[in-house]
Formats: C-alpha cells, sequence, structure tokens
C-alpha cells in the first residue's frame, strides 16, 4: 500500500495577501490526508482521516519567540550543559523526548553559548548568566573530560547514559570525572564552534568571570594546536581525521 502523504490546499487568511500552505506532521496528524477544511477568523479547522488540527494564527514579538525556543532548548536539548538532538520514540508524544549525544555537540552548543553572551552583555539578568553559565559550562566539559589541555571531545556521557558504540569512544580519566565516556577524533568543525564561542565571550562580556574563564580555554586550545606543529592531536597520539591545519597539508606540500 502506498503511503499518504500529509498535505493542505493553500488557503489565505483574512486580511492576508499571501497564500498559505502547510504541509507535514508538523500541522496535520501523521499519515493524512485532508477531507474538509473550515476557516473562521484567525482559526482554521482541518478534517482529515486521522482526526481533527487545528491551526490558530498568533503575532508574537521577537522576545516572546525567543522566550518560547528557550524553554523548548532547556526542557528537551540540554544535556549537561550541552545543545543535543532530542529523539521522540513515540511520535508526537513530547514526554518520551530523550537527548542524547551527538557527533557535533560542542558545535551546537557553541551557538547558544555566543547567543546568551551577547544577550548577556546587552542585558546582564540573571537568567542571561543563568543561561550563559549553563553552555558555558557545557564547552569546558568537552575539554575538561579528555583530561588533555586544549582537546575536546565530540561528545561525551555521564556514569548510566547509553551511547551507539563507537569505535572512537574512551574513558575519562579525568579528576572528578570517574564513570564518564567521551567520543574522541574532533573534527574541525567543532575546534570552530569552540574557538567561536569563546572568542565571543570574551569580547562581548570583557571583565566578567565568562570572560577570563573562556580566555583560559582559548589560550589552551589554540596552544595546544600550535605546539603539535597546526595538528589536533588525540588520545590517540595520533591526528584526528580532520584536524589538520599544518602549512604543508594547506599548502600541498
Amino acid at each position: 500500500m502506498s503511503r499518504v502523504v500529509s498535505v493542505i490546499t493553500p488557503f489565505r487568511l483574512p486580511d492576508d495577501p499571501d497564500w498559505r500552505f502547510f504541509y507535514g506532521s508538523r500541522y496535520l496528524p501523521l499519515d493524512s490526508n485532508v477531507t474538509a477544511l473550515a476557516t473562521q477568523g484567525l482559526t482554521t479547522v482541518v478534517a482529515t482521516r486521522q482526526g481533527l488540527a487545528i491551526l490558530t494564527w498568533q503575532n508574537w514579538t521577537l522576545a516572546q519567540k525567543a522566550e518560547h525556543y528557550i524553554d523548548i532548548a532547556l526542557q528537551r536539548h540540554n544535556r549537561h550543559g550541552l545543545s543535543e538532538e532530542c529523539r521522540m520514540p513515540v511520535f508526537g508524544q513530547l514526554s518520551t523526548c530523550k537527548s542524547g549525544p551527538s557527533d557535533n555537540s560542542g558545535l551546537w552548543t557553541s551557538l547558544l553559548v555566543t547567543a546568551f553572551a551577547q544577550a548577556y552583555a546587552l542585558e546582564p539578568t540573571t537568567k542571561h548568566a543563568d543561561l550563559l553559565a549553563t553552555y558555558q559550562s557545557g564547552m569546558e566539559l568537552l575539554v575538561n573530560v579528555t583530561n588533555i589541555g586544549g582537546l575536546m571531545a565530540r561528545t561525551c556521557t555521564a556514569p548510566g547514559e547509553t551511547h551507539t558504540p563507537d569505535e572512537h569512544w574512551r574513558n575519562s580519566s579525568a579528576t572528578g570525572l570517574s564513570g564518564w565516556q567521551f567520543k574522541c577524533d574532533a573534527s574541525s568543525d567543532e575546534v570552530v564552534g569552540h574557538m567561536f564561542a569563546h572568542t565571543v565571550v570574551a569580547a562581548v562580556n570583557n571583565g566578567t568571570s565568562y570572560a577570563t574563564r573562556s580566555l583560559k580555554y582559548l589560550e589552551s586550545i589554540v596552544t595546544y594546536i600550535v605546539k603539535n606543529g597546526f595538528y589536533l592531536i588525540d588520545v590517540t597520539g595520533k591526528m584526528t581525521r580532520w584536524g589538520i591545519w599544518s602549512p604543508e597539508y594547506v599548502n600541498g606540500k
């Protein structure tokens, strides 16, 4: 039997010159097609073979939208101060959502660090300070867990957490992190994320403890790479697959 794709006929809301297309399970029940549609005011009711969908048009300020997504990030994507993917075993049931390790934990977390660093610089509230501290700690954890100054892990797990088997997972020997595991072979993307985040924090939060902490890790990462001839040397003693910036390699010699 062929798969039924969720699709809705385009329609216009009152006083809206643009046609709106709503497609997929973000708006309609899973694997359903439209049997009826009715619009009144800013609300549209869609009848499908799998049930009803009610779509309501709302006007939000940028601040309201930011708060909405910050809440989602904290509730479903925050794991040890790392911004992670959210896996949902039961479709549509947010209560089943569980975040877990991903290969680019540092890169995704760096985006939140830079965002909250700028938010704190513009409005140094307790909330912005707490958000910055949460995700900055996650970035620091990725370096601390390898127990090699300047070398970051791709991701890590606490005792009792599970992960997909992979040859790059190692046990941490760092003080205070007994039972933790981390994934080595960090990519150049990870390095870029760490450099980006710590540079922004140091620049826009100058004079704060956050800037002091970021400068410490920034210096550590740069020193480690330069000391090793512009290679990112892993816990294995060999360069990571993508951590290569040596002049010989870059210039094709």
